[in-house]
């Protein structure tokens, strides 16, 4: 991983958002994390970092986007902790303390792309295990194309960033996490075209760690089980089947069945998804092959 660092007061200055992304950093509980030391890293720093549009991302999805907040210290987290207001909750993997945080309407209807929304999600993220630098942070991260993090000075950047983004792939660099299904689903749907050849190991990897639950205890037990696994499988062989290779799809025949009907009024047929897809594969290779 090499990290390319950025003035980030110049990155927001040319952002075309520059008031809103000041506004929010101006929050007690994110300038008090940021002043003492804290990171904002992933999904919200990479779009500061891109130029895109905050209002959409927080706000405009049809769901309440994320600020994430990530420490090197216990004390900068009492530090926040001490100032933030309001209810929280766990977040679903159990790694933060989650906040709903508002940002005036007055602040918001000048952009074009807000709609309704004026609430975001502010993650602290408090597990002891990641409380981490901030470089060995962002080499935890499940994809390149989120390893952006800045503090109130410097903004930190994986340099594979830009060409990924202009290709619209996306790579995948661990298979350590039981989500990484549920996120590749997620990103695909951002407008990733697909992955990088050398994210399919990282699949099959995640596949074998999937069937058999061998994800570390640091994630809850309900994810590890391998029945978790395979609903997650099940949703990557049905909508994405062109991110597996064909000796992916071997390790899957048997598991999962679908049926068809060829006409409306026509009988089912239970087809094995994984056999059907190599089949379809193969026949796709021949009708080239006589092209």
């Amino acid at each position: 991983m090499n990290l390319v660092t950025h003035d980030i007061n110049e990155i927001i200055d040319r952002h075309p958002e520059a008031d809103l992304i000041r506004h929010i950093l101006s929050l007690p509980a994110i300038s008090t994390a940021l002043s003492n030391g804290a990171y904002i890293a992933g999904g919200f720093a990479r779009i500061i970092f891109l130029g895109n549009r905050v209002s959409t991302y927080l706000f405009g999805q049809g769901r309440v986007g994320d600020i994430d907040l990530f420490f090197s210290a216990r004390e900068q987290i009492d530090a926040v902790t001490h100032v933030i207001r309001g209810a929280s909750h766990r977040s679903f993997g159990g790694n933060a303390r989650e906040y709903m945080h508002d940002v005036p309407y007055q602040i918001l209807k000048q952009y074009e792309n807000y709609t309704r929304g004026s609430s975001f999600n502010l993650q602290i993220v408090d597990k002891a295990e990641l409380i981490l630098p901030i470089r060995e942070q962002l080499d935890r991260f499940d994809f390149v194309n989120v390893r952006c993090a800045f503090n109130d000075s410097e903004l930190l950047v994986d340099d594979r960033i830009m060409q990924l983004e202009t290709n619209h792939l996306l790579q995948i660099a661990n298979s350590s996490s039981p989500y990484l299904c549920s996120r590749i689903n997620k990103y695909i749907k951002k407008g990733y075209v697909t992955i990088t050849d050398d994210s399919r190991e990282h699949i099959t990897d995640w596949i074998i760690r999937a069937l058999a639950g061998e994800f570390d205890a640091f994630y809850p037990p309900l994810t590890r089980d391998p029945a978790f696994g395979k609903l997650s499988i099940n949703t990557l062989i049905s909508g994405h089947a062109h991110l597996l290779r064909n000796e992916d799809l071997i390790m899957l025949l048997g598991m999962f069945k679908q049926e068809i009907r060829n006409n409306k009024y026509g009988p089912t047929v239970e087809i094995d998804m994984a056999l059907s897809i190599i089949e379809n594969r193969q026949r796709e290779a021949r009708n080239v092959a006589t092209v």
